[in-house]
């Protein structure tokens, strides 16, 4: 007998989800965990050289964004993931708007200051 029905594809795990939820997650924690390890680099070079910091947070963050455009066409271009993509690209734009906020109209210099 044959089979009508098509077999069920089973949903790919780990990175590569096509989902715009998996999408914002990713897009939130990667410039997150990156802002972090920068923040702990800096902290490390700027106590052998006996400043507050030497890279600026607002210069942080827009690594952690740039990682994020890295992760976006990454998942755009190569993987084809149209939903994770448009996810990323939110969280993108939400931190842009953070950045413009914070460091811009606020005229912060740093976020953590003693």
């Amino acid at each position: 007998m044959q089979n009508y029905f098509p077999p069920k594809e089973d949903k790919p795990k780990g990175l590569l989800r096509n989902d715009g939820k998996f999408g914002l997650l990713l897009g939130f924690l990667i410039p997150l965990v990156t802002f972090g390890l920068v923040y702990l680099i800096d902290i490390f070079f700027a106590g052998q050289a006996g400043k507050p910091y030497v890279i600026k947070d607002g210069t942080k963050l827009v690594i952690g964004v740039a990682i994020n455009v890295i992760l976006f066409r990454y998942y755009m271009v190569n993987k084809r993931m149209d939903r994770t993509g448009q996810g990323i690209l939110a969280a993108t734009f939400a931190y842009a708007i953070l950045y413009v906020i914070l460091f811009v109209m606020m005229g912060r210099e740093q976020l953590f200051a003693d």
